[in-house]
């Protein structure tokens, strides 16, 4: 890659500016971007049939843990002698689908782990697939400990444990309540997945749907009666919502997710407020919605 007339190659293209890969270095919003690019690893996983498990963890070192039980990345080498898994790891854009690994559907995090590998003071990826179990670690894009076999293994899937590069974000921690409404989310959005998040200690399991949603945009519990569900599905496409009704006035929230990603606005979004409003014989969509 040459930028700025250096030749540099993909990592350290990472490094010299990880703004144009995360957003923003200066606060919680780049380095929850490198927790998000892990974790739709693991979702992409569970989307192409492959993972019902996805597990998370913040440890006290500032480093964060995202476990799945998909297919594990592959450790064969490429036509270069490269292990897939570190090629994976250092080279940008060479994401997991080249080695039969789950195809990126979700949009919101789409560089590949490439990026986190270069933004992390810290990364180990451990592998589990035919039986055995392999292991790489990287310092800030580097292989430190090569990839190797260090043992059986039950099942198959990959961890990757990674700790933002203090040296480049000015807030490296992760924000435990971020990642927390993350997992919630997600567990709601991804039905027949279990999704686990633990931080300090304490277990946080989800099990949840879509009308749980419901509950963190509520004021309180008064006049509430249990919440709508419903389910579409056209070919391979499929639509799930959860309304309810409140007496008391507040500004009505319609909130929208396209491939697991929230949009205020949308054809899906302006679907739902028109046929509620078919439904009720209201032919002003809008006049139903403004109280």
């Amino acid at each position: 890659m040459v930028s700025g007339g250096e030749n540099l190659d993909d990592v350290a293209s990472v490094r010299k500016r990880p703004n144009m890969y995360v957003g923003d270095t200066g606060s919680r919003a780049g380095t929850h971007q490198l927790f998000l690019e892990v974790l739709a690893n693991a979702v992409n996983e569970h989307l192409a049939g492959r993972c019902s498990r996805i597990d998370v963890a913040l440890h006290r070192d500032g480093s964060a843990t995202v476990t799945d039980d998909g297919a594990g990345i592959s450790v064969a080498p490429d036509e270069r002698g490269v292990p897939w898994l570190e090629r994976v790891l250092t080279t940008l854009h060479d994401t997991t689908t080249a080695d039969g690994h789950a195809v990126h559907l979700r949009r919101l995090a789409h560089v590949g782990l490439c990026m986190v590998s270069a933004l992390s003071s810290q990364l180990s990826v451990e592998v589990r697939r035919e039986g055995r179990a392999w292991r790489i670690e990287l310092e800030r894009g580097r292989v430190t400990v090569p990839l190797r076999a260090i043992g059986p293994a039950r099942g198959t899937g990959t961890t990757v444990r990674f700790r933002p590069d203090e040296t480049l974000f000015r807030c490296p921690e992760l924000e435990a309540k971020v990642v927390a409404r993350e997992v919630r989310q997600l567990s709601a959005l991804l039905p027949g997945s279990t999704i686990t998040f633990a931080c300090e200690g304490q277990q946080y399991g989800t099990d949840l749907g879509v009308a749980d949603l419901l509950s963190g945009a509520r004021f309180s519990d008064r006049e509430r009666w249990r919440p709508i569900t419903g389910e579409a599905r056209i070919g391979d496409a499929v639509g799930r919502v959860a309304f309810e009704w409140r007496r008391w006035t507040r500004e009505t929230t319609v909130v929208g997710y396209c491939n697991l990603d929230p949009t205020p606005e949308g054809s899906h979004v302006e679907g739902f407020r028109r046929g509620l409003a078919r439904a009720l014989g209201r032919p002003d969509p809008g006049a139903l919605f403004e109280a």
